[in-house]
């Protein structure tokens, strides 16, 4: 790990990438933003950058994006070792969903979630906890 863990926020919210940004450096973390639905883009980036955790939007657009962009990163050599938590605004049982898809569960193992309502400091809290853990979370 890096002196200052690097963390790569990826949502399609600009004013909420800078909300958390601002957050993140306050509590210590050196971040880079990337406001795309784009897979390719955001794994390309993830292999330039290399970053710790990646917060990533399930709904990057209307459709769940985020959780195949979790699952090339996942497949993908170069960041299959990077953490991600993954996030959402929506309150409508995405958890549920997502934790109960079988597929999902297999391909990402145990998670964490973020929702966008949620404490900041909870994030932070989840993502101290992910850096000093073994496992590779989704």
């Amino acid at each position: 790990m890096k002196e200052k863990p690097l963390i790569l926020a990826v949502d399609d919210d600009e004013n909420f990438l800078e909300i958390i940004s601002m957050h993140l450096r306050s509590a210590g973390f050196e971040t880079a933003i990337l406001e795309t639905d784009n897979t390719e883009v955001v794994i390309t980036r993830c292999e330039e950058l290399l970053p710790d955790v990646v917060l990533l939007d399930i709904y990057l657009t209307a459709e769940p994006v985020g959780l195949d962009i979790a699952a090339a990163l996942r497949r993908n050599e170069k960041t299959q070792h990077i953490k991600i938590i993954l996030w959402s605004s929506m309150h409508d049982g995405w958890r549920a969903r997502i934790e109960g898809n079988a597929n999902h569960a297999l391909e990402f193992g145990p998670g964490e979630f973020f929702e966008k309502s949620d404490d900041l400091r909870l994030l932070t809290e989840k993502i101290q906890r992910l850096l000093t853990s073994d496992a590779v979370a989704v």
